[in-house]
């Protein structure tokens, strides 16, 4: 089963709407942004940077390795991705 959502940009007000699979992992999704098929939608990290996928209604962190369906994303979500500057 496939739901749309929208991811929104980390330092822009720029959105992407996609349909993707409840089986797809937060890794999986970033992944996806990265690549060049999406525009590239997201910019290739820094050493020391990472990219987080926050589910908005509930502000959660969605692990790297869960999938939306286990995360509770639902078809109309809005997915927030945000860089952050990892620990030295």
């Amino acid at each position: 089963m496939e739901i749309t959502v929208s991811f929104t940009h980390p330092r822009t007000s720029s959105t992407f709407m996609a349909d993707v699979g409840l089986d797809l992992t937060a890794q999986q999704a970033i992944l996806a942004l990265l690549s060049p098929s999406t525009g590239p939608f997201l910019q290739p990290l820094q050493p020391g940077q990472e990219y987080q996928v926050v589910l908005q209604k509930t502000g959660n962190v969605i692990p790297p390795h869960m999938t939306m369906d286990k995360a509770g994303v639902s078809t109309g979500d809005t997915l927030d991705i945000v860089l952050n500057a990892q620990a030295a």
